[in-house]
């Protein structure tokens, strides 16, 4: 339970003149109070905190860990029938006038029932103020990031013994989600990516039942989970020998990367970070194909802030793990990409990815 994380939540009500605050992001609730389910919202008030769950979370809820039901933290509201139903068997008096809520999350419909049910409140967009407390990473998290990862690498070592001509890239993706649950991990932190061929200049391939050829670039994008905490790793390999231009373009994302890597450490902006890939891409004059963000952050979801994009101007924190991901994708020929996490440090980071980054020839 981390008791100082909804003080922070309460000094931003302030600010924002809120009188509660409805969390409804699982992730979300998962930081504050360790509850996995996926039923339940917290609804945070200037002097209490209110768990409502369903039946089917009720016992797992009513265990979060450090005697919160004991010592009066948490009241716990067990919903019978439906979550909105159960708001509004509560007034004015529990709500306050200025509601706020977690606008990038809430559906439109939920919005509305809640308008309905609450008339004598105000309902007010209030994103980003949990994740901005999950950004920075404690030793527990940074430990579970880094066992995942752990298990990520060996997933893919194993994985590369068993790629030959006429196995297909649907096949390699199943057999990398089995690996990861036979290794400890908790599933896979996201759709797994085999793309083969050409299928490697779609950023977001979906494997599909190509059979792999002699000469064929491999890319995979691949993560677990444990703990709750996600790992994200991409490796680009060549089945056979590299030719001329694999090998070019192989080098330059890895320079582009190292480029990036070589300059991370707290107080960094993002956009400067990902200026110096972008920097080694033009000087080669492909700048043109690098057509994403070159990291994003990474913890109870695979996706968090922040972005290492060239429009974002906040600076890296102490102990924020984040991606670094560059890649050139061209039509018709193919696409390569390499992607480590790495934790911010005072004087630079730390690289959580230790599988080979120089290029894999099977």
């Amino acid at each position: 339970m981390r008791s100082e994380a909804f003080e922070v939540i309460r000094t931003k009500m302030r600010e924002l003149s809120l009188d509660s605050y409805l969390i409804a992001k699982q992730p979300n609730i998962r930081y504050l109070t360790g509850f996995t389910g996926d039923h339940g919202y917290i609804v945070v008030t200037a002097d209490s905190i209110s768990f409502f769950t369903s039946q089917l979370y009720e016992e797992q809820a009513r265990s979060i860990e450090n005697g919160t039901v004991e010592n009066g933290f948490i009241t716990f509201v067990t919903v019978k029938e439906s979550f909105i139903s159960s708001f509004s068997d509560f007034d004015k008096s529990f709500w306050g006038a200025k509601i706020g809520f977690e606008a990038e999350f809430l559906t439109v419909s939920v919005f509305r029932k809640l308008t309905e049910k609450l008339p004598f409140a105000e309902l007010i967009p209030a994103p980003g103020i949990i994740e901005e407390l999950r950004e920075t990473k404690d030793p527990s998290e940074l430990l579970s990031i880094s066992e995942s990862q752990k298990i990520t690498d060996l997933v893919f070592n194993d994985v590369l013994t068993l790629i030959k001509p006429g196995i297909d890239e649907r096949e390699l993706a199943n057999e990398i989600d089995y690996q990861f649950r036979k290794n400890g991990g908790e599933g896979s932190a996201f759709e797994t990516i085999v793309a083969s061929g050409p299928n490697t200049s779609k950023p977001h391939a979906i494997p599909s039942d190509r059979k792999i050829e002699t000469g064929d670039l491999i890319l995979f994008d691949m993560g677990t989970v444990l703990n709750g905490y996600a790992s994200d790793m991409t490796r680009t390999v060549v089945l056979g020998n590299a030719d001329t231009e694999q090998k070019k373009v192989y080098n330059l994302v890895l320079d582009a990367q190292c480029a990036a890597i070589n300059i991370i450490a707290s107080g960094m902006k993002c956009s400067e970070i990902f200026q110096s890939a972008m920097d080694v891409f033009k000087k080669a004059g492909y700048s043109d194909k690098f057509i994403h963000s070159l990291g994003h952050g990474v913890g109870l979801e695979v996706h968090e802030t922040p972005r290492l994009s060239y429009n974002v101007q906040s600076p890296l924190k102490k102990d924020i793990v984040v991606t670094v991901e560059p890649g050139l994708y061209i039509p018709g020929w193919g696409g390569i990409r390499i992607e480590d996490m790495v934790s911010v440090t005072d004087g630079g980071c730390l690289n959580l990815t230790n599988s080979l980054k120089t290029l894999i020839e099977l």
